[in-house]
């Protein structure tokens, strides 16, 4: 037991928590603006306004977090007055809107940003995006739904009400986090058929599927967040401004790195700009095989996926217009040569 948990006080940690994720959420879309604002080829799309729309819902959930905290959150119940005991259901109720929208928005960013990337990939990319994306949007109009009836009548959900009838807390949240888990799933295993026909080596593949993999790494929060629900069960409400701490940290750490993930592509791309600002262009720079810039610019969102058998024609092009170009190149430098040559004689 840490000595925070034995003098029945947890909110530093939990403060901490929350300072650094909602940070994270802020710096993350700076970043993603940053990049916007100084690309040349990027077009603001609706993967863009996804993201930049998810960080009000963050702050605004985050806001009720700390006001709970104030009255009392990670602290046993029975050391609290009894209105600030009252507050609770009354937050929990508030903050399940906006933290439904905060898990939602960047899964609908991503569906956005896989088409703007895979669009030319195989014809089951584009119709299973619209019905993933659907389904998203069904998920977050349901747990809305299912947040305002939870009781019989609705405000039963936050105060006594005689012969109420509510669903148990953590069935309820385990209700709406299995859905959610099994969306990021899906979302996270969509790009991996197309990744491996890519034009490029076994190891490129498997790095570019590693860092797909580690950018949308909120599945595991995802599942780390139903686990807690199904480990915890009805003890969830035993003691609500003290049991429910593990909950709250996943549920704070969710929707932040969810932003995150959705903004790395934009972040990397502004980290290769900074990063070659200064760097005058080489003759080995300009000689980059295509298969690598295809590996780099389809993370970035510069560059949409294409087929093998276009890359191949890229390709050939690319060989052809070398040619062309290192052959009218020698026949100058033989041209040159000749008129010096006679004007010497």
């Amino acid at each position: 037991m840490s000595p925070a948990e034995s003098d029945g006080n947890r909110q530093p940690g939990l403060i901490a928590l929350c300072v650094v994720m909602l940070i994270l959420a802020v710096v993350s879309v700076a970043l993603r603006c940053w990049s916007i604002w100084g690309s040349r080829t990027h077009k603001f799309g609706y993967d863009d306004a996804f993201a930049i729309l998810t960080l009000p819902f963050i702050i605004a959930e985050s806001a009720l977090i700390f006001y709970w905290i104030s009255l009392g959150l990670g602290r046993h119940s029975a050391t609290l007055p009894i209105s600030n005991q009252l507050q609770g259901p009354k937050i929990i109720f508030a903050a399940a809107y906006l933290y439904d929208a905060c898990i939602t928005l960047p899964k609908l960013s991503v569906l956005c940003f896989y088409n703007r990337v895979l669009r030319r990939g195989a014809t089951w990319v584009r119709p299973t995006l619209w019905v993933v994306g659907t389904l998203c949007v069904c998920w977050l109009i349901g747990a809305w739904l299912a947040t305002t009836f939870q009781c019989t009548p609705i405000d039963a959900s936050w105060e006594a009400v005689p012969d109420a009838k509510c669903f148990k807390q953590w069935k309820f949240f385990t209700g709406t986090a299995a859905p959610s888990a099994i969306l990021d799933l899906i979302i996270l295993l969509i790009p991996l058929p197309l990744l491996w026909s890519l034009h490029m080596t076994k190891a490129k593949k498997i790095m570019l599927t590693g860092l797909f993999i580690c950018g949308y790494s909120v599945v595991i929060l995802s599942v780390g967040r139903l686990i807690t629900l199904l480990k915890a069960g009805s003890a969830l409400e035993a003691d609500l401004t003290w049991s429910t701490i593990e909950y709250i940290c996943w549920v704070q750490c969710e929707g932040p790195i969810s932003l995150m993930s959705v903004c790395l592509p934009n972040i990397m791309e502004l980290a290769r700009r900074l990063g070659r600002r200064n760097k005058q262009p080489s003759t080995c720079a300009l000689s980059l095989s295509t298969s690598k810039q295809t590996a780099s610019d389809l993370l970035s969102g510069n560059r949409s996926f294409r087929p093998i058998e276009e890359d191949r024609e890229a390709i050939l092009m690319d060989q052809y217009s070398g040619t062309s170009n290192r052959y009218r190149t020698q026949t100058t430098i033989e041209a040159t040569r000749s008129v010096s040559e006679r004007d010497s004689v």
